[in-house]
């Protein structure tokens, strides 16, 4: 009953904090210069300013007649996570009654610039003070605040300040956003192309809905204001399962934390069984599986949007330079902003993008030709001269990722089907996934073959598949994780002929090591399926 008290709650808040944001739009068209700035220099002395008519006044909130006709737009300067707009009338001085005043924030993504409602209130003559208090704010971003007058030429001052108390309910909020993570994502079709519309579920920890959204016309979704120490899941509730999708966990202060892997059907979540290389962001295995030729290198990397990683900067130069600076190589990035150079003989080389933006990152990494990355950059480790100063990867996971691919293409040991007697366990030898997901590698399918012609040989056979994985990242998704593993191989069985009912599944995560979790090669052996004879 409290458990389920407390689901209500977590549900109940985040509803509250999902829903307290308003309209956005991409149509803004405040003109450039023409709203004035203002900031906490004017928290003393006012700012004198008097309406005009707006050139612009559609502005998208339910608190706001649009389009507004008279008023004033401000370039709110913001330094800390809170600010207070104060509109004076100072006797004689200042004439304005009843305004309404709105505060909106700016996002960029590949549509464009999106002004996004944060807060909008009308105000009365009979109000002593025309103010809105913002907390939860972030000094990176741009803030616009819109003061909606009645008539032309009403005066009044601005004073900004950071210096007030929060409501308990304002500081409630302030403390929950200090501590809180969000999610952001973007949806695409195989093809690329993005869709408006498609529904997003944001699940807990014991898979329980707790918010749902849909994406924007980009194919882009975010939930915000997220509760740190809570784990979520998300679901993209489509029946295509070849969609493209991206998402990224960020934290309180905007920056990029963790990248999202597929553990299930549109099922995604994060530090699942990750491929341990914690240096990297942006990139995966999908990026740099170049298929190297025989004692060459490859470099391959990816331009994205600083702000949430989910639009690549297509048609950027990228060069390649030996070790004495001298170019010896240029490519354009694609619609991913993504860009590689392959087949390079052995030697030092670096990279150099051509008019780089301080609004991108960039993510860069060395491929040996077992495509295992052992070397790599981003756009925070450039030289004053502009190349990308590179770093070596963790030698003992270099050195694991190598030997484990090395298995991969060898004729491997295969599984002793021997004695398939009720009770008796045995491991899967060969059984590999793409790295956080569920999803089987084509080197598997050879030792899944040799099970599906034992359990042809022994019709009378039931047997219970289980995956396991390390204790890496967080138990709930890992052990979804090893569910939606021994689901696949299920899966595989039942499509090679093997009758449904002689199969059932189940996920134990890191409940049941077989090694020591402390060592890369101990995890190794930890992350496996395997199956007991149950009749």
């Amino acid at each position: 009953m409290y458990k389920a008290f407390q689901i209500s709650l977590i549900f109940t808040f985040l509803m509250l904090l999902l829903g307290n944001q308003g309209y956005s739009q991409y149509d803004y068209q405040i003109p450039k210069g023409s709203a004035e700035l203002v900031n906490f220099k004017y928290k003393v002395d006012p700012m004198f300013f008097e309406t005009k008519k707006l050139s612009w006044g559609a502005v998208e909130s339910k608190c706001l007649e649009s389009p507004v006709e008279f008023g004033m737009w401000l370039k709110v300067d913001v330094k800390t996570n809170q600010t207070k707009v104060s509109i004076q009338t100072l006797g004689k001085t200042g004439n304005l009654d009843s305004p309404t005043l709105f505060f909106a924030k700016v996002e960029q993504n590949s549509k464009g610039r999106r002004l996004t409602e944060l807060k909008c209130k009308q105000f009365s003559s009979l109000e002593k003070e025309y103010a809105i208090e913002m907390t939860g704010l972030n000094p990176e971003t741009e803030y616009y605040m819109l003061i909606a007058a009645n008539a032309l030429g009403q005066k009044f001052g601005v004073v900004v300040t950071e210096k007030f108390e929060p409501t308990p309910e304002q500081a409630e909020v302030k403390a929950e956003v200090a501590k809180s993570q969000s999610i952001v994502g973007r949806v695409r079709q195989k093809e690329g192309t993005t869709k408006k519309g498609v529904r997003v579920s944001l699940l807990n920890g014991v898979m329980q809905k707790v918010a749902e959204t849909t994406t924007e016309a980009d194919g882009t979704f975010k939930f915000e204001k997220l509760p740190q120490e809570e784990v979520f899941l998300t679901k993209i509730e489509e029946e295509d399962t070849e969609m493209l999708v991206d998402i990224f966990l960020k934290n309180a202060q905007g920056q990029v934390t963790a990248r999202a892997t597929r553990i299930g059907t549109n099922l995604f979540g994060f530090g699942a069984d990750s491929d341990a290389f914690n240096d990297l962001k942006l990139l995966t295995s999908a990026d740099w599986t170049m298929n190297v030729v025989e004692g060459k290198t490859g470099i391959t990397g990816r331009i994205v949007d600083a702000n949430t990683f989910l639009f690549g900067r297509k048609g950027l130069k990228v060069g390649l330079y030996n070790n004495l600076k001298a170019n010896v190589s240029n490519t354009i990035t694609n619609v991913d902003g993504k860009f590689e150079f392959r087949d390079l003989a052995s030697g030092d080389y670096s990279v150099k993008i051509e008019n780089p933006s301080a609004n991108d990152y960039s993510e860069v990494v060395l491929v040996d030709d077992l495509n295992v990355p052992f070397s790599y950059s981003n756009s925070t480790m450039l030289g004053a001269d502009g190349f990308f100063k590179f770093e070596k990867l963790p030698a003992d996971v270099v050195e694991l990722k190598r030997l484990e691919e090395r298995d991969s293409r060898m004729p491997a040991l295969s599984s002793n089907f021997d004695g398939m007697t009720a009770g008796k366990t045995i491991v899967l030898k060969n059984i590999l996934f793409e790295s956080g997901s569920a999803q089987l590698k084509s080197s598997s399918f050879t030792e899944l073959d040799k099970l599906v012609s034992e359990l042809q040989l022994k019709p009378a056979i039931k047997i219970e598949i289980s995956g396991h994985t390390d204790n890496q990242g967080n138990e709930a998704t890992n052990k979804l994780l090893s569910e939606n593993r021994a689901v696949s191989v299920k899966k595989y069985l039942i499509q090679k002929g093997i009758a449904a009912d002689r199969l059932t599944s189940k996920g134990l995560g890191s409940a049941q090591p077989l090694a020591t979790n402390d060592t890369e090669e101990g995890r190794k052996q930890n992350r496996r399926v395997e199956f007991v004879v149950v009749k």
